[in-house]
């Protein structure tokens, strides 16, 4: 499981709230792939620089879970930046792969329309 996230201060609050489960082994696993360590949380930017990056894009996932990201996506990439996001998506996924995107109603754009000069051009 690898959780990605731009902001810094997330990445810490979701790994502050996996720490108390390292003390409650699951049993039936090995400790290399039990709960909880096997996750990760990586700081980045998910949307790429530029499309010729994703030829270096594997397909490594069986399950992409995207929540409250593609409005975050598209007022500060726009919609390049939320096609290309897609296409990462969709370059990381195995065959057979799903796909779980969170609906962000258009009502919720105007109420974060304002709050950098950057998202408001």
């Amino acid at each position: 499981v690898v959780g990605m996230d731009i902001d810094p201060d997330s990445i810490s609050i979701a790994r502050q709230n996996l720490q108390h489960y390292y003390s409650n082994p699951v049993p039936g696993m090995p400790i290399s792939v039990r709960f909880p360590y096997n996750v990760s949380f990586i700081k980045g930017n998910y949307v790429l620089k530029c499309d010729s990056l994703l030829a270096r894009e594997t397909r490594k996932y069986d399950v992409i879970l995207c929540f409250s990201v593609t409005k975050w996506i598209h007022l500060n990439w726009g919609d390049d930046g939320l096609k290309l996001a897609f296409q990462r998506m969709y370059a990381q996924l195995q065959p057979g792969g799903v796909l779980v995107v969170e609906h962000q109603p258009w009502k919720s754009y105007g109420r974060r329309k304002a709050l950098t000069k950057t998202i408001w051009k």
